[in-house]
Order: structure tokens, then C-alpha cells, then sequence
């Protein structure tokens, strides 16, 4: 059924999700204070809500910006899904949202190669977890000048834990609740920003008992790539070229960067979200992110509560 869709933002992924809402064939309208050609749109959210009425809302601005976008969307009546991309908030702390339908945009959820190691790993022990994702910020938004992203901004909630924090969610996705967690991170390279450049964190989850993983905007080479060993099970995987290892044999998975925000967008609309990222487990993540940079400032473990 065709829904009325509103994307508050609009950068690279704002774009990409309207452009994806529009291919399903969706109305889509856009809040941004530029002018968009090929959508209708508006300078602010009121505006928005004068002649329309919403089934579906994307929030894409910084991530400073999440929580009062989605207050707004409640004071202009709104009560349809809504999806906020990660991470959900830039900080803990934030009153409950309306109870509204609200997801976090985690699509990696979606990828084949995650899915499958979801399947393959069910049931069994796990003993150990290595996750790796490395992306040159420079190079990430070709059409931009990386200084004047939010991602090299601490003030607008960027930064690599927070940038690359689908990594933190798909390990608790696969793993379960994060038990405990160790961290060093920090701006270690030369890049002009005032954020995080690299983390790495050790924890322990529910099924994991060890878990080594590392975000960075440094490596001149895109990766991202995991490890994992249980009983009788040994994985290697890579999102980016779509190949999993499964005790030596190796599978090849096709997929296009809009597919995993298709079935994202598929699995709201018409599943209720059952695989997406709800509400409260992004919250478990703004948590563990801020657990992390406590770990790091402070060089202790850190244990959930």
C-alpha cells in the first residue's frame, strides 16, 4: 500500500532514502532547509504538517539533532513509524519518546552475509569474536569536504564509535546483551576534526565471553570484516565484498547498497519491524557507546548494570 513518507534531511543518506521510499513506490515529501528538486519540500517539520498527514517519518539529521526532530514530529500530530538513523541519540539521558512505533536505522541488519551467520550460529556455544570496520573519512562523502561533516564534529554527535556503531549493534544482534566492556580510543591520526578517529573495544555478551572490535576512520583501504569461532563453527566474513567462510568454504552473496535499506524500510511498513533495531535496543547502544568512552577516559572495565 502506498504510504506518505516524510525524510527530515537531507545529505547523502537522507537522499538515498528518499530515493529508495520513492523506487517502492511511495509519496515522498523532505523537511530541509535547502530547496529539493524532484520532491516536494519543506523549511521545518511544522510546515510539513499543514496539509499532509504522515504514515512513515526518517530522521537523518546529525545525531545532536535526533531526539528534538522526533518531540517536533509528536507536537505536529504525528503517530505513524518512525525510523531514526543511527545512532539513535548522541547521548543518554533523553525523556522516553510518545509511544510511538519507533525504529533505529541499523540495515546492516539486513545484509545476506549477517543474516546467515545469524542462522548458522543458532543454538550453538560461542567462544570468540573479532570485528573489524575501517573507512578513510576523507574519502566517504566524495561530494563533501570531510572538516565540514557532522562526523568530524563532536558538537553535532559525530565521531567513529557513534559513525560505526553498526558494528556494536549487529555484535549484540548475533551475541546478546553486552555484559561488560573495556575500550582505548581517541584522535590518534592527523585528520582536521575534533572527534574520535579509532576505537577498540573488549567486551563480553551474554553468548560471548570474547569479543575484539575496532572502528577507525583511518584506513585508506574500505574493510569491514568479522571472525568468529563456536563449537564445530568457524566464520569469516566481508560486508563489502559479500563473501562468507564457513570452515573453509567460502560463499559468495550479491548484494547492491540499496538492497539492505529496501528490506529495512520492507520489514517496518509491512513486518512491524521484526528484525529492525527497536527502540530500546538502540538504546542499550547510546548506552554501551557512552560505557565505552568512560572505559577509555578512564581505563577501567565497565560493567552493565
Amino acid at each position: 500500500m502506498k504510504k506518505n513518507c516524510l525524510i527530515i534531511g537531507f545529505g547523502s543518506i537522507g537522499a538515498r532514502h528518499a530515493r529508495v521510499l520513492a523506487d517502492m513506490g511511495h509519496t515522498v515529501h523532505v523537511v530541509s532547509q535547502r530547496k529539493i528538486e524532484g520532491y516536494e519540500s519543506f523549511s521545518q517539520i511544522p510546515e510539513a504538517f499543514k496539509a499532509i498527514k504522515y504514515d512513515y517519518a526518517v530522521i537523518c539529521l546529525p545525531t545532536s539533532d535526533h531526539y528534538q526532530a522526533a518531540v517536533q514530529l509528536y507536537k505536529n500530530g504525528f503517530n505513524g513509524l518512525l525510523l531514526i538513523e543511527k545512532p539513535l541519540f548522541d547521548k543518554s539521558g533523553y525523556a522516553l519518546l510518545p509511544p510511538m512505533n519507533v525504529y533505529v536505522g541499523y540495515n546492516l541488519r539486513f545484509h545476506p552475509v549477517l543474516k546467515e551467520i545469524d542462522r548458522l550460529i543458532q543454538g550453538k556455544k560461542l567462544y570468540s569474536m573479532q570485528v573489524y570496520c575501517g573507512q578513510y573519512l576523507p574519502s566517504w562523502r566524495k561530494d563533501r569536504d570531510y572538516r565540514a561533516t557532522y562526523s568530524a564534529s563532536s558538537e553535532s554527535g559525530g565521531g567513529v564509535l557513534r559513525d560505526l556503531s553498526h558494528e556494536l549493534d549487529y555484535v549484540l544482534k548475533l551475541t546478546g546483551t553486552w555484559k561488560k566492556v573495556a575500550a582505548k580510543g581517541g584522535r590518534v591520526g592527523s585528520l582536521e576534526i575534533d572527534t574520535d578517529d579509532l576505537f577498540c573495544l573488549l567486551m563480553e555478551t551474554r553468548n560471548c565471553p570474547a569479543i575484539c572490535l575496532q572502528v577507525n576512520y583511518l584506513d585508506l583501504s574500505p574493510r569491514r570484516e568479522m571472525i568468529l569461532n563456536g563449537e564445530g563453527i568457524s566464520l569469516k566474513a566481508d560486508l563489502i565484498k559479500g563473501t562468507l567462510e564457513v570452515n573453509g568454504q567460502k560463499k559468495v552473496y550479491m548484494v547492491e547498497k540499496d538492497d539492505t535499506y529496501r528490506d529495512q524500510h520492507l520489514d517496518i511498513l509491512l513486518n512491524k519491524g521484526k528484525t529492525a533495531c527497536s527502540y530500546e535496543e538502540g538504546i542499550e547502544i547510546v548506552n554501551l557507546i557512552e560505557a565505552a568512552f568512560k572505559a577509555s577516559e578512564e581505563e577501567i572495565w565497565i560493567k552493565r548494570n
